[in-house]
């Protein structure tokens, strides 16, 4: 594995809010909770958090997802964590994957151990559309 120290940024979704003004509905604290389970097995530092509660997959108007891709293009964090591919997108034909191949993102996908930066043997038919940005 590289040695190259990231600095990871975590994404965190829901499309739906289960109490008024609380991100940490039980769909967030399940993602939390397998992302960080992920990042000390692996020995990942988090830096960041970015939870979008109440906004559908298909929304890029998202308000933590710009600010993550913000953080992205300024350097930030060189490393995108989601439990599950559906929480960042919908739709793989996106910028979100220009915008890691053209920042040289490293991008994990806890649920399925995908890790753009390890021989992987476990694709999916999203993992088709992903390596297209490697």
């Amino acid at each position: 594995m590289s040695m190259k120290k990231y600095n990871c940024g975590c994404y965190y979704r829901s499309a739906y809010k289960e109490k008024d003004n609380i991100k940490d509905s039980s769909i967030i604290k399940k993602q939390k909770e397998e992302i960080f389970k992920y990042c000390q097995k692996n020995n990942l530092k988090i830096i960041k958090e970015y939870i979008d509660e109440g906004y559908s997959g298909l929304n890029y108007e998202r308000p933590s997802y710009k600010e993550m891709i913000s953080d992205i293009k300024k350097g930030i964090i060189n490393c995108v964590i989601v439990s599950d591919f559906s929480r960042i997108t919908r739709n793989i034909n996106n910028d979100f994957f220009r915008i890691l191949k053209h920042y040289n993102i490293r991008f994990i996908i806890t649920d399925i151990n995908y890790d753009s930066i390890l021989n992987s043997s476990n694709k999916s038919k999203y993992l088709k559309g992903i390596d297209i940005y490697r």
